[in-house]
């Protein structure tokens, strides 16, 4: 069916673009291929509510608004994909599930995207949403990442893929991470990681901020997994989330800062080094093993300038130190425990300098 177009330069104003946008409602996968290859900068093109199995779109030019029209009431089914190849477009209100392809379910390599109010529910994929290598200023916001199934492809919800050479300055904004099941562990469905082993000396400068996670620790023991450099996790909230953990497996100069650990895992400190933990408030966190409030689980030469400063920890299981780390620094750090072991570990290295018991 072909596509409705509304101009819009003619009122002087665009209630979803700016002046002389048009907005084109659809009601078909192929009219919103065609309708997205022939938008121009500022344009909006919706698809009519409903669901539609089979959508594989690509999102080329620049500057386009690409969204259902009620957020949340189109649904892509079967093997259903978007690819966001150009730059500074906006993907909007889409919801995936009852389907699943073999690889991502949204791929970005353009930049300048912002993917927002997306919901992936029970859709099998390897990973939800990937920012490619090379791409830059990439966001994903307000979305909803749910229930991926054992039976998919293993692989984690939000991949951000470092470049060796150009940082991405990614942001992974007021999301819900939720009820992910599995076997718990490394079972390979991480809500988000940032790199791999072998980029940890590449500089993502990812900012994720205002998520919220409860529930994910069956999908794997690590909410958040950083392996690259200059990255900030500030403002998440884990609540009812006890296996699983912000984790620095590798990379250096990443920052922890005023994050809450309600009944959740904590933070777990592996080959890394120039961490900085800011202000955070830990409340109820850990559940023992390499899970604790605090784990420093790596041998010599990592976790070499560790900053722990700021933080409340309140009634947490315990702070695994193990054998410490050198140059390390605690102060001006909150401690409210009633009963047992506040510290397990040898604190060599460790300056402690003002602590509030």
């Amino acid at each position: 069916m072909a596509a409705v177009v509304v101009a819009a330069a003619s009122f002087g104003f665009s209630p979803a673009g700016p002046v002389g946008a048009r907005l084109s409602v659809v009601t078909s996968v192929t009219a919103l291929q065609s309708a997205i290859d022939a938008a121009s900068p500022g344009d909006v093109v919706q698809l009519a509510d409903g669901t539609y199995s089979g959508a594989t779109l690509r999102l080329g030019g620049a500057g386009v608004i690409v969204e259902a029209q009620s957020p949340g009431r189109v649904t892509f089914t079967g093997s259903s994909s978007v690819e966001v190849a150009g730059n500074g477009n906006t993907l909007r209100g889409f919801r995936f599930a009852s389907g699943g392809v073999p690889g991502f379910a949204v791929t970005v390599t353009g930049s300048d995207n912002v993917l927002t109010q997306l919901s992936f529910d029970g859709y099998s994929a390897q990973k939800y949403v990937v920012f490619v290598a090379g791409s830059q200023r990439n966001a994903l916001t307000w979305s909803n990442l749910t229930n991926k199934p054992t039976t998919a492809p293993r692989g984690n919800l939000v991949h951000i893929d470092p470049d060796p050479s150009v940082p991405g300055y990614h942001t992974i904004a007021h999301n819900w991470f939720h009820d992910l099941p599995g076997s718990g562990g490394d079972f390979g469905n991480e809500p988000i990681r940032i790199g791999n082993g072998a980029q940890s000396t590449y500089s993502a400068r990812t900012v994720v901020e205002y998520n919220l996670f409860e529930n994910t620790g069956s999908g794997d023991s690590e909410a958040i997994s950083v392996k690259s450099r200059d990255n900030v996790l500030r403002w998440n909230t884990m609540r009812n989330n006890p296996d699983a953990m912000f984790v620095f497996r590798n990379g250096d100069d990443n920052v922890a800062q005023g994050n809450f650990f309600i009944r959740s895992g904590g933070v777990r400190l592996v080959e890394a080094n120039r961490i900085w933990i800011l202000g955070n408030h830990f409340e109820f966190a850990g559940v023992g093993g390499s899970m604790n409030a605090l784990t420093y689980d790596s041998v010599a030469p990592n976790l070499t300038n560790v900053h722990v400063l700021h933080n409340t920890f309140y009634e947490p299981n315990v702070l695994a130190l193990g054998s410490g780390g050198p140059s390390n620094t605690w102060g001006d750090n909150l401690f409210v425990k009633a009963t047992g072991a506040l510290f397990s570990g040898v604190p060599t290295g460790i300056q402690i300098g003002r602590a509030h018991v």
